[in-house]
C-alpha cells in the first residue's frame, strides 16, 4: 500500500510544519480526506457534537455518532485464517484498490484514511494492526464538498 502525506486540509486553517503542530486530530483529518469535505467544515462539526453529548470532539463516541450522520458504516476488522488482525499494509489489496472508493480504518488511538488503495496521513501508520474500519454506506448522496451541507448540517447550524 502506497503511502501520501496528508493533512487534510489542516494546512489551510492551521500551521503544519513543525512537529510541535501536530494537533492529536487524527480523526478530523481521517474523516475530511476520505469524504472530500472541507476540514473547517468537519472540526466545526465535531466540536458542536461534542459539545452537545458531553464528549471530547476526538472522542471515538463522538466519532463514530458523527459518522453515521455522514451515512459511514463501522465493519468488523479483517482477519487471517489464524484469527489474527491484519496490518494496514498488509490489508487484501482487493478491498482497498476500488477505484473512487474510501475507508476509514480505526486502528489502536489514531484513525487513518485509505483513499483509491493509498495511504493517506501525516504519518506513515502501515505497520499499524486494522481494528475496525468504515464504509460509506449510502453512495448515492449528494455531497457538497465545500461546505458539507446535506449530511452534516445538524452539526454545524448550516442550512
Amino acid at each position: 500500500m502506497k503511502f501520501k502525506k496528508d493533512f487534510g486540509g489542516r494546512e489551510n486553517y492551521f500551521p503544519t510544519k513543525l512537529k510541535k503542530d501536530l494537533a492529536g486530530d487524527c480523526i478530523m483529518r481521517a474523516i475530511a480526506i476520505a469524504t472530500g469535505i472541507d476540514y473547517k467544515v468537519i472540526w466545526d462539526g465535531m466540536f458542536e457534537l461534542g459539545s452537545e453529548i458531553g464528549r471530547m470532539p476526538n472522542s471515538w463516541v463522538t466519532m463514530d455518532l458523527y459518522l453515521d450522520s455522514l451515512g459511514w458504516k463501522k465493519c468488523k476488522p479483517f482477519r487471517k485464517s489464524n484469527g489474527r488482525k491484519y496490518k494496514l499494509k498488509d490489508v487484501p489489496i482487493r478491498f482497498c484498490h476500488v477505484p473512487g472508493e474510501a475507508f476509514l480504518f480505526r486502528t489502536s488511538k489514531h484513525l487513518t484514511a485509505v483513499v483509491n488503495g493509498e495511504l493517506r496521513d501525516v504519518w506513515n501508520c502501515k505497520e499499524s494492526y486494522a481494528n475496525s474500519y468504515y464504509v460509506k454506506e449510502n453512495k448515492d448522496k449528494t455531497i457538497d464538498s465545500e461546505t458539507g451541507k446535506d449530511y452534516v448540517n445538524k452539526f454545524t447550524g448550516n442550512n
